[in-house]
C-alpha cells in the first residue's frame, strides 16, 4: 500500500471517529446548556445577577483566596491612575484563566508579559496583537527593543480575527499614538472557510491600519504536525488527537497565504517565519502541542524586533516581502 493510499485510509477511519466525537459533543453542550438555564432561572429568583463574573471583585473573590484577594487589593492600592486604569482593563478582559496566573504572580511580585508599561514620551510606541503564540514573544520583545520603543500588548489572548475585529478599540484606546502594530491573527481561525478567514482578517487589518502608523503582520507558526510526522513516533492516540484538536480545518500554509494577501492589499510588512523557519519551528515545538520551548522565543522576538526597527527608521510601511 503506498504512502497516499496509507494516509488516505487513516484520514478517513479518523473523520468517522470525529463525526462521532462530534455528535457526544453536541448531546453534551445540550445537557449543560438545558442546566445553565435552570441555574439562571434560581438565580433571577433570588434577585440575584445571572453570572458572577457580571461583577469584577466577586469574580476575583471567586477566583483568589481571601489572604490573596486582600493583597491584591493593597497592591491596587499603591497604584498610579493609569496603571490602576490598565490593571482595571486586565480585569475585564483577561478571562479567569490568565487573570489568576497574572494575579498570583504579581502577588509573589514576579514580571508579567501583562505588566503595565510606563510610556516613554521620547521613544516610539509599538503594540503586540495577538494569540498565545504572541504572548510568548512578548516579554523578549519588549527586552529586545528596550531603549529604542515602548511595547505594550492587548489585555488579553486575543484568539480570532472575528474577536480582534469587535475589541480592536479596547486593545487601542488609552495608548496614545501608536506608531507600529504587530499583529497575528491565524490559528484560532484555522476552522474558518478561506473566504470566511480572508473577510475577517481584512476587516481586522483594516481597523488596525486605522490606529497606527505602520504594521506587520507575523506569519502563523505551524501548528499540526504531518499524519506522516505524527505516526513515525507510534502514538496512534496523541495523532488522532492533534488532528481532531488542530488539523480538521486549514493549516498555517493556507493561512498565511490567505493573510500574505491581506497584507499586500493593505500594505501591511509580512514577516514569514513560518516559511523560512519552518523545520527549526517544528523542531522547538513542545511535544504535541501548539507552543514553543521558553528559549526559542527569544529567538522569534528578534526577528521581530529587527523588522520592527526597519519600519521604525523607514517611518512607513514598507511593501511586503
Amino acid at each position: 500500500m503506498t504512502n497516499g493510499v496509507l494516509n488516505a485510509v487513516i484520514l478517513a477511519v479518523f473523520r468517522v471517529i470525529a463525526l462521532a466525537l462530534d455528535g457526544a459533543i453536541l448531546i453534551q453542550k445540550v445537557v449543560l446548556r438545558v442546566a445553565r438555564q435552570k441555574k439562571r432561572q434560581v438565580l433571577r429568583s433570588r434577585n440575584e445577577p445571572e453570572s458572577i463574573n457580571d461583577f469584577v471583585n466577586k469574580n476575583l473573590l471567586s477566583l483568589l483566596t481571601k489572604e490573596e484577594f486582600k493583597l491584591d487589593r493593597e497592591r491596587k492600592q499603591r497604584m498610579g491612575v493609569d496603571e490602576l486604569a490598565w490593571e482595571q482593563k486586565l480585569e475585564e478582559n483577561l478571562g479567569n484563566f490568565y487573570l489568576l496566573l497574572y494575579k498570583r504572580s504579581k502577588i509573589k511580585g514576579e514580571k508579567t508579559l501583562w505588566d503595565f508599561v510606563a510610556l516613554d514620551k521620547t521613544l516610539p510606541t509599538v503594540l503586540v496583537i495577538g494569540d498565545s503564540i504572541s504572548q510568548g514573544y512578548t516579554v523578549t520583545l519588549r527586552r529586545a527593543l528596550m531603549g529604542i520603543a515602548n511595547v505594550l500588548r492587548a489585555p488579553e489572548n486575543c484568539g480570532s480575527s472575528r474577536n480582534g475585529s469587535r475589541k480592536m478599540d479596547i486593545y487601542t484606546q488609552g495608548r496614545g499614538k501608536i506608531d507600529v502594530i504587530v499583529f497575528n491573527f491565524g490559528i484560532h481561525d484555522r476552522n474558518s472557510s478561506p473566504s470566511e478567514y480572508k473577510t475577517s482578517l481584512s476587516e481586522v487589518t483594516r481597523k488596525i491600519m486605522a490606529k497606527c502608523s505602520s504594521a506587520i503582520f507575523v506569519s502563523t507558526t505551524p501548528f499540526f504536525p504531518s499524519i506522516r510526522e505524527s505516526m513515525a513516533t507510534g502514538h496512534v492516540f496523541a495523532t488522532f488527537r492533534n488532528w481532531y484538536l488542530h488539523g480538521r480545518g486549514m493549516d498555517e500554509v493556507q493561512l498565511n497565504s490567505i493573510a500574505r494577501s491581506v497584507s499586500d492589499s493593505f500594505g501591511v510588512h509580512f514577516i514569514d517565519i513560518a516559511g523560512e523557519m519552518r523545520e527549526d519551528l517544528i523542531c522547538n515545538r513542545k511535544p504535541n502541542d501548539v507552543h514553543f520551548h521558553e528559549p526559542y522565543y527569544a529567538v522569534i522576538a528578534e526577528l521581530i524586533a529587527e523588522e520592527v526597527g526597519k519600519v521604525l527608521t523607514k517611518g512607513r510601511t514598507p511593501g511586503s516581502t
